[in-house]
């Protein structure tokens, strides 16, 4: 094996790696981002803004919106790992959308285990397990998407850029 394709085959390497930790990112980042506006004290932080502004803020949960963007952090992860020789973009879309697909499985088995062993219900509602996320899943697909392509190739000029500069680890 000559240097050039040792070269080549270990750029591939640090690029998979790079989407697996962006997938685990993600995943772990979506499913938080899903769960937090429901532990943010929406009422309270209404009052205080109406007190403080006057402006009453007529959604039900503004927080509701961070939700679609989980794909961002990971989709940065992988860009920032991705190798000299790897694209940004493509880690990050991957990560970006295989996250999106771990959290919805995760979800699914969740949602499964949850049923029997929780609500004391058997078999679980596989229809509800499966098609609530389901409908979760399909805007945030397009988001996640977009993210992906878009954060990706930043994070991996900004890497690049930093190695350049001579401040990178290698």
């Amino acid at each position: 094996m000559t240097d050039g394709e040792s070269e080549i085959r270990a750029a591939l390497e640090r690029d998979r790696r790079a989407v697996y930790t962006g997938t685990i990112v993600t995943a772990v980042a979506t499913v938080g981002l899903f769960v937090a506006p429901d532990l943010v004290a929406v009422d309270e932080l209404k009052r205080t803004i109406y007190e403080t502004t006057g402006v009453w803020l007529a959604a039900e949960n503004p927080f509701t919106v961070v939700r679609l963007f989980g794909g961002t952090f990971g989709a940065a992860v992988a860009g920032w790992l991705t190798s000299d020789l790897g694209s940004g973009t493509i880690t990050g879309t991957k990560a970006a959308v295989y996250g999106l697909g771990l959290a919805y499985l995760l979800t699914i088995a969740f949602s499964i285990l949850y049923w029997p062993l929780v609500a004391g219900v058997f078999p679980p509602p596989l229809f509800s397990a499966v098609v609530v996320p389901a409908i979760n899943a399909i805007p945030m697909f397009g988001t996640y998407l977009v993210v992906g392509l878009l954060v990706g190739i930043v994070a991996d000029r900004a890497s690049s850029a930093r190695y350049r500069s001579g401040t990178g680890r290698e």
